[in-house]
Order: structure tokens, then sequence, then C-alpha cells
């Protein structure tokens, strides 16, 4: 943690490998629109949570502004993982789902999809109430 610690406050990435018997692999990165204290704030609540996942070889904790991964093998250049990668909905202040709605969602996602590739992996959007922000890893 100590040297992602150090990277995390220069650059809001940060990988880390730890050449031991048991190797260690780490990657902590915030997303671009934090300012660097929000980042490190971010950072250090998602350093908290890492006691709920040991003694486990791995762990992923997305926070609203942050992640932070470690594993027992080189993970850098994942994009997807059909064993950890999930779709969580909130239910908090669901709207009514109809068609308008569907069709803004998905501008709104083809918009930030847009903007991210044009803008080094990072965009956000917003279409007629609807928000999006669009974030790659760094390493991928």
């Amino acid at each position: 943690m100590q040297g992602l610690s150090e990277a995390i406050n220069a650059r809001h990435f940060a990988t880390y490998h730890l050449n031991s018997k048991l190797p260690i692999y780490a990657l902590a990165q915030c997303h671009q629109d934090l300012s660097q204290t929000d980042c490190l704030l971010c950072y250090a609540a998602s350093r908290t949570k890492i006691p709920r996942c040991l003694p486990f070889n791995s762990a992923r904790i997305f926070l609203d502004g942050c992640f932070l991964r470690y594993d027992n093998y080189s993970f850098f250049k994942e994009s997807v993982s059909s064993s950890f990668d999930k779709v969580i909905c909130s239910n908090d202040n669901v709207a009514k789902v109809d068609e308008k709605r569907t069709k803004r969602v998905g501008y709104a996602v083809g918009k930030v999809t847009k903007v991210a590739l044009r803008n080094g992996g990072f965009g956000t959007a917003a279409v007629d109430g609807v928000f999006a922000l669009a974030q790659c890893w760094k390493s991928v």
C-alpha cells in the first residue's frame, strides 16, 4: 500500500508489484475529475476496506471516485473478467422506465463513450437529465 500511496499522490493512478514468495500486484486509480485532495481521501477510504478482504488472494474495491485492486497475478492489461465483472443497478430514486428515458440513457452512454475515446479514456456526458461518466483503467 505504501508503494501505491506514493504514486497515487503524484498522478491519480498507480500500479505496484511486490515480487516475493507470494507475489502481490496492486492497482489504484481515481476518477480523473477528482481534485487531488478528493483523490487522496477516496484512496484512503478504499484502503480502510482492505482488511475485510483478507486473507483472500484478491480484492476489488469500487468507491464513488476511485478503484483499488490487488491480486496474486499480473492483471494490469485485463479489460474484463467474466469471473468478477458484474452489473449493479441502484434502486434509489427509481424513475419510471419509459421509452423516452431508455433512449436518453442510450444516447448518454453513446456520447460518454465517444468523449472518453477522444479524451484519453475519460469522459462525462449529460443528455436531458441523464448523467454519465466513463473511465478506462490507465493500464489497459
